[in-house]
């Protein structure tokens, strides 16, 4: 992380209160990316590429990531 912003602030002056924002826009991406997927459950090509989806060691690795 520190290597990122060094090289940003070559750049450009970073707001270091924006670091905040890493974990919560973590879990909107988790969640958007879940919803995303779910939308195409009516896909017939839906369980062939997503098949982990409906496991549920995929969602308690979500809820693990989630909970981090």
């Amino acid at each position: 992380l520190d290597t990122l912003v060094n090289a940003y602030e070559v750049f450009c002056d970073f707001d270091h209160t924006q670091l905040k924002l890493i974990e919560p826009l973590r879990a909107m991406r988790i969640i958007h990316y879940m919803g995303w997927v779910a939308k195409r459950g009516s896909d017939p090509a839906f369980v062939r590429n997503f098949s982990w989806f409906a496991e549920d060691n995929y969602w308690e690795q979500q809820i693990l990531a989630l909970k981090e």
